[in-house]
């Protein structure tokens, strides 16, 4: 079964089966003492109200999920399994379960492992010390190899003290190398949380933006619609109207005086001046109300001359209209 195919099984079924191989760490080890199961051969564990945790820190094919299943008298009972795959295995297969702390039962795991492969306990031993890890008596490794000590002779005791350390050192080291990797886990995941808050933030953005894009190509359009209505008007009065390269408009200066009129005094980028007579241009203040709304922006300045009379009035600063350049 493919790791990806076992992630979404795990993920979306809340009972399923997974299998228990009888020479495995999970049945001579975990089972027996964790539980008081073991199997003599090759099992199928139905595991009930399945809830996927994580992926293991360690082994991107192994995936850590909590389940029930039926213990030894048929209760049920709940543990914390690590789920693999294996070849000529259809289904998903239990790697370990444990029920209490994990660095805690970490250690108990590597030195239940070494201590039955040195020939120091069976998984029968184990079983019969189950009730002692029911009841709270065997909480580490060293209440294990206490446990154990009772029965042996003190030459055997010794041996088992080393095996049991040099285990207990492998488990730290792996213990150590656990906490590394899902540092490095977190750290990926923050990493890849604040880049997708960036990617959210650029989308949000150029969304903005877009939308920002759109409303100003549809308001370009209106001026020129705009600027269109103006030039057959100017046309009707046998003028042309004219527009003025884009320049920022800086300021609008309302109710000034120039030539002995009341004028709208534009002040542009380049330092020049436009004005207009408010009275006979203006006289609903809606050319000067426009201006006054495109401040700080580029903008067009149209002008009417007579026609056959280029530069008339444009030439002198004059001006009849203002238009959103960009």
């Amino acid at each position: 079964m493919k790791s990806t195919d076992l992630e979404q099984l795990l993920r979306s079924h809340r009972d399923l089966e997974a299998t228990v191989i009888a020479r495995d760490h999970a049945n001579c080890d975990s089972l027996p003492l964790r539980y008081g199961m073991h199997f003599e051969c090759d099992a199928v564990l139905p595991l009930r109200r399945t809830r996927f945790l994580y992926t293991d820190y360690q082994f991107s094919d192994r995936f850590h999920i909590e389940a029930e299943f039926d213990g030894a008298d048929g209760s049920p009972v709940t543990g914390h399994f690590v789920i693999g795959s294996k070849v000529g295995q259809s289904r998903p297969v239990v790697i370990t379960v444990w029920r209490h702390d994990l660095n805690t039962e970490t250690r108990l795991s590597e030195v239940m492992k070494l201590l039955r492969r040195s020939g120091f306990i069976t998984p029968k031993d184990l079983l019969a010390l189950h009730p002692l890890y029911d009841s709270g008596e065997i909480t580490s490794h060293a209440d294990l190899v206490q446990q154990l000590a009772l029965k042996m002779s003190a030459g055997r005791v010794a041996d088992m003290e080393t095996e049991a350390k040099s285990a207990a050192q492998r488990a730290d080291k792996a213990i150590a190398e656990l906490e590394t990797a899902k540092r490095q886990v977190e750290h990926a995941r923050q990493v890849a949380l604040e880049a997708t808050y960036l990617v959210d933030q650029l989308q949000e953005k150029n969304m903005t933006l877009s939308s920002e894009n759109d409303e100003l190509k549809a308001e370009l359009e209106a001026e020129r619609q705009r600027y269109k209505a103006e030039q057959a008007e100017a046309s009707k009065e046998r003028s042309e109207a004219t527009l003025s390269s884009p320049d920022t408009l800086v300021e609008v200066r309302e109710r000034q005086m120039y030539r002995g009129s009341s004028c709208t005094i534009l002040i542009m980028g380049d330092g020049t001046q436009r004005h207009m007579k408010t009275s006979t241009f203006d006289p609903d203040g809606e050319v000067t109300k426009k201006a006054k709304s495109l401040v700080d922006r580029r903008v067009r300045i149209s002008c009417w001359d007579p026609i056959g009379q280029p530069g008339k009035w444009s030439s002198q600063g004059y001006f009849r209209n203002i238009y959103a350049a960009e």
